[in-house]
């Protein structure tokens, strides 16, 4: 009996052994490793030089992939759950607005070289292993006026390959491009509430800043006094502009750009959520567990072997 048992074990050992590298080593994150971001600026044939772009944590992982927010965002009662991309989505230009209205120093900036391509970490920094918001700034070159969308990026982030760590990553910014301009722009802001049943828990007014390159331009108070809406006229046509408001507590924020409009939505907590928004793909797996596959292993490993003896023990009695 004792030797059938051992040769389970064995057999089961090599098989672990034999497991995918993400339900074992390469499951788990390296936090000895050292992790690097680079960014490629180009849009057609085009790279795009002296790009400015700065990097903000907004959530470290362990081991295991687990998030915890940072200090600097963890006051605006920050949730960051799953991997629906289409709600990571709608968070970049809530993060972006929070960054810029609390000033925020980012974790590491610079500007892209001759080739187009930044990396980051610069100089002597060192980057920390998590979750990073990615902004940058609009730039004029040749007479065309280019401006990065901001992204979320996780470092490290995991392979489509083979769904295992990467500790080096490369991304390409998506721009927006236009021949400079002369002219001016305007920009709207439209506050719109899901809190039916509890309207008596909205404030009466709320502080709303508009920025431009990340640097606050101006605030505006929205009320009912006039419709939670207001429009910025005269403004620069080659900057970037995007907007924030004062966190509040109970309420979720999203924040969508429509046009010349930017569309802030706030839910009460306890209200009903809207209906589930259609979104491909996935971002990289932050949050995903990894500890329990070696867990069940073991647990299913002692109970094959337990199995293994009772058998045994029932036949020499019979």
């Amino acid at each position: 009996m004792v030797k059938r048992v051992f040769a389970v074990l064995l057999c089961l050992m090599v098989l672990g052994g034999m497991l995918p590298g993400a339900a074992w080593a390469a499951g788990f994150i390296d936090t000895g490793k050292d992790v690097s971001l680079t960014i490629v600026a180009r849009q057609g044939e085009t790279d795009i030089q002296g790009a400015q772009f700065a990097v903000y944590l907004v959530a470290t992982y362990d081991q295991y992939g687990e998030i915890t927010v940072t200090e600097d965002f963890e006051r605006f009662n920050l949730d960051i759950r799953g991997e629906n991309d289409a709600l990571w989505n709608q968070m970049i230009p809530v993060l972006e607005g929070w960054a810029n209205t609390a000033e925020l120093v980012p974790a590491d900036s610079g500007a892209t070289d001759d080739n187009g391509v930044l990396r980051f970490p610069t100089g002597d920094q060192k980057l920390a292993q998590g979750l990073y918001l990615v902004v940058g700034r609009s730039h004029t070159q040749d007479g065309t006026v280019y401006t990065p969308a901001s992204f979320l990026v996780s470092l490290p982030g995991r392979s489509a390959e083979d769904d295992s760590w990467v500790y080096d990553v490369s991304v390409a910014p998506k721009f927006e491009s236009h021949p400079e301009k002369t002219d001016t722009i305007s920009r709207k802001v439209l506050k719109i509430w899901e809190d039916k049943g509890y309207e008596n828990k909205r404030p009466r007014e709320i502080t709303v800043y508009l920025f431009k390159d990340g640097a606050i331009y101006d605030t505006v108070v929205l009320s009912e006094e006039n419709g939670w809406s207001h429009t910025w006229e005269g403004l620069d046509p080659n900057a970037k502009w995007s907007i924030a408001e004062n966190a509040m507590k109970d309420y979720a924020v999203e924040i969508v750009r429509e046009g010349i409009t930017f569309v802030i939505t706030n839910r009460y907590a306890d209200a009903p959520p809207p209906p589930t928004k259609p979104g491909g793909g996935k971002l990289p797996q932050t949050g995903q567990l990894w500890w329990p596959v070696p867990v069940l292993f073991a647990l299913g490993l002692a109970l094959l072997v337990i199995g293994v003896a009772r058998r045994r023990g029932s036949e020499y009695e019979e």
